[in-house]
């Protein structure tokens, strides 16, 4: 008897988490807003990758792209277009995200021996991260910086 009553509550105790997480999805798309930049090569992406006692950073310049963001975001009022802001800094999260014709730079800390350089540049090239996972280095922090005048508006 216990068994169809411990049964049971597990079972109306998935039904109501179900029931929590289908509500505040709701409460998220209705609440949703788009970043985008007004001008075109506006967009850099740093990712900073460590490992075997050394950094490295690769940066995208991206042409175009966007951010959807969970709630309403609300730029610093000392916002510089010139010095842009990381989106991931602000009091947000990113539910989804576009950016098109990217153009990479890889930027080595000391210790890089040209040959590691290259190779390193070639398995991401090749493998992407896992391929730099295999060689031992780690992705630990990025940005997603935006420059220039923003265009934000609610997605529908």
């Amino acid at each position: 008897m216990t068994n169809n009553r411990d049964e049971e509550i597990e079972k109306y105790l998935k039904h109501l988490q179900k029931e929590e997480e289908e509500n505040e999805y709701e409460d998220d798309e209705d609440n949703r807003f788009r970043i985008e930049t007004t001008t075109t090569n506006s967009i850099v992406e740093r990712r900073t990758y460590g490992g075997n006692g050394k950094d490295f950073v690769i940066e995208t310049l991206w042409r175009s792209g966007y951010v959807i963001v969970v709630d309403e975001p609300y730029l610093p009022d000392d916002y510089d277009p010139e010095v842009g802001i990381d989106i991931l800094k602000l009091d947000t999260d990113i539910d989804d995200q576009d950016f098109t014709d990217g153009s990479s730079e890889f930027i080595f800390g000391d210790g890089f021996t040209i040959e590691e350089q290259e190779e390193i540049k070639s398995i991401y090239e090749d493998e992407d991260e896992e391929g730099l996972r295999e060689l031992g280095y780690e992705f630990y922090v990025g940005e997603y910086c935006f420059f220039g005048k923003l265009k934000i508006e609610k997605v529908e």
